[in-house]
Parts: C-alpha cells; structure tokens; sequence
C-alpha cells in the first residue's frame, strides 16, 4: 500500500487497553485504522502502557505524573509538538481534544465513538460549545450519532463526518458447519439487556434438541446483583447455556464463526454495534435489538426483536433455529452486507481521504 507523507497524532482516551488480551472496542478500531491506513508509516500512536501492546506500531506510552486526565493531555501536547506532527486525532475524550486544540498549532480532531449529551442554556452549555468550536471538525461512527449531535448543538459549525467502524474480513473465515448455538457477546450490564436474553434461552432450548448458547460477557464485576441473575438462569438451564467471561478478540471471533446464530439485544441506543457486524462477517444469522446505530448497521440483513420482551426473543430464536434455509439465507445477507459496508479497507480510504484535506496546511478552515 503506497504510504502517504504527513504526521498523525493519534490519541486514546483513559480506559482503553491498547493490547490483545483487553482492548476496547476503539482499541480495536484503532488498530484496524492504523494498520490499513495511508499514513501507517508516520503516525503515533499516545496511550496508557499496557503489559502486552499490540505490535507493529509506533506506541508513545504517557507512565503518568502529576495531576489526572487533563494534566495528561498537557504532557501528551508537549510530545505530539516535539514529534513535528502535522495533525492530531483524539478518539472519545472531548476536553483532552480541546486542550491540544489550544496548544498545537496544526488541526485536532475528535473522533466520537458515543452519543454527546445536550446541554441547557447555562455557564456549562457556553464552555462546552467554546470546546466543539475549537476543533476542527468532528467524526462520528454512525449517522445517527451525527444526526443526534446536530440537533442537540445546531449553533456548533464546524465539519462533521461520518465513517463507519470496519472490519479486516480477510481474519474472518466462518465455519462451513455451524454449530447449532445461539451467542450472547456483551457487557453483563442492565443496558446491553443481557438478562432478558438470558431468560428467552432459558425458556427456549428445552424445546430445541441439540441446540445450546454461549454468552461471552465482560465487566461481570460491575453489576453484581445483576450478573447474579443471569447465573442463576444460567445455573437453571441444566447445562444448555454457558458463560464464559473476559475473552480475547481472537477467541470471541473463533465463537462467533462456528455459532449459527447471534443475538445482540441491547435495551439502549448503540451508537454504532460493532458485536452486530463481527455477527454479519463471521456468518451468524442476527437478531437485533435495532436500537440507535444497530439498523444503520444491518439494515434489512437481521431480524429485529423488542428486548424488553424475553417471549418476542424467544419466539425470534425459536423461528430461526427450526427453519433452517430462511437462517442460512439471513446470514448470507449479512455477510454481504459486511464485505459491502464494512470492509476496514475501504472505510479507511474514507478516513484518510478525510485526513488528507486536513494535512493541507492552511486549507482545513474551508473544509
């Protein structure tokens, strides 16, 4: 790939995990970013150190100091202005973007992963809106986290672009024989509706021989006495239904590729989905809660089910299962909505394109 001149900054937000063994889903979309970008050659990488980084990139680790997150930012800025670099992009965290926007002296960009809040007219409302406004220009993982952003802050003009998360399809081979099993990928959290997920397979496998599910949760620690419910149903499932916790990308790819049909039943507005479209590229039938970017994600490629209700779950998962050429032919349509959408190599040319007017000195402002 023919490597384009210019500097990038790239910055990851406190929280992430640049490294196989915890990375977050921007960790992930990062490292799928850089690896297939232009300018993979000249960009640097400012994250928390990690035992085990990702290999094969140019990490600049910031080992802490004084102060929190903004004194980190400062620290960060000093660097990326030694470095020479001729752009920075921040990924999620807003007032770390505003900090460097004010002391570098080339465009800072923030790539939004969430849905942004809105404000009431007041003292809070006047500062953040100083913040958007000082960058030059936003990008957002879906349309509807655009679409969100315009409505909630209309008076802020800077430019905005939306550029889908994508996926490195030559890694995903699904399973020429699947197995007959439903997966669950989420956080054991209220909001990603993991419980009722596990109370429609709870009531549905007894009545689908050979069939079971495999949840794969992370953060189990946070909601305890939420967690403990989905053991319990878990515990009750007589050994149809296993959870394991924690894993690796590698492993939850490796499940999503051998499992027959995905279930992504989040009860809160996605801003993008990214378990929606590994389910797509690693062959699984959907079925989605289609809340926030989750439709934009899979369009007509899913079947769509309420997730407050377990019995609509269930009833979807039942239908599914039993009707074995409508399951096939569903995720054959997920599959090329995935190699038409989603292809991290066509994404990144959309992303590069969008940084190589910005790397132009002086052009940025008209953009």
């Amino acid at each position: 790939m023919q490597k384009n001149k210019g500097n990038l900054a790239i910055v990851l937000p406190r929280g992430t995990s640049f490294g196989p063994k915890r990375a977050t889903s921007i960790d992930l979309c990062v490292h799928d970013f850089v690896t297939h970008s232009r300018y993979a050659g000249s960009t640097q990488i400012h994250a928390t150190r990690v035992e085990q980084p990702f290999p094969g990139f140019d990490l600049r680790f910031d080992d802490g100091g004084w102060g929190g997150q903004m004194a980190k930012a400062f620290r960060i800025a000093r660097r990326i202005r030694s470095d020479c670099a001729d752009m920075t992009v921040v990924h999620q965290h807003l007032p770390s973007a505003f900090i460097l926007s004010k002391m570098l002296p080339h465009p800072v960009l923030l790539h939004a992963h969430n849905f942004h809040k809105g404000m009431a007219p007041s003292v809070q409302r006047f500062l953040k809106h100083w913040r958007y406004s000082s960058l030059a220009g936003l990008i957002f993982v879906s349309e509807v986290c655009r679409n969100d952003f315009q409505k909630k802050w209309p008076d802020v003009t800077i430019p905005t672009f939306v550029v889908h998360n994508g996926l490195d399809l030559s890694l995903w081979s699904p399973a020429p024989e699947k197995h007959n099993r439903i997966l669950v990928v989420a956080r054991a959290a209220p909001d990603k509706g993991v419980l009722e997920a596990a109370q429609a397979l709870q009531a549905i496998l007894p009545r689908l021989p050979g069939w079971t599910a495999l949840m794969i949760l992370s953060e189990v620690d946070r909601y305890p006495a939420y967690y403990a419910q989905v053991q319990d149903l878990v515990k009750a499932s007589n050994g149809t239904i296993v959870i394991e916790t924690s894993q690796p990308h590698p492993v939850v790819r490796k499940a999503t590729e051998e499992s027959a049909i995905a279930l992504v039943p989040s009860k809160w507005d996605e801003p993008f989905g990214r378990t929606a479209i590994e389910a797509h590229a690693g062959g699984a039938a959907l079925v989605s809660s289609g809340r926030g970017g989750l439709r934009e994600v899979s369009g007509d490629s899913c079947l769509y089910i309420d997730p407050d209700d377990s019995g609509e779950i269930a009833a979807t998962i039942l239908k599914l299962a039993t009707e074995d050429s409508f399951r096939h032919s569903l995720a054959s349509r997920g599959q090329e909505r995935a190699t038409t959408h989603y292809d991290i190599r066509n994404v990144c040319c959309k992303l590069d394109d969008i940084y190589q007017k910005y790397m132009n000195p002086g052009s940025y402002r008209t953009i």
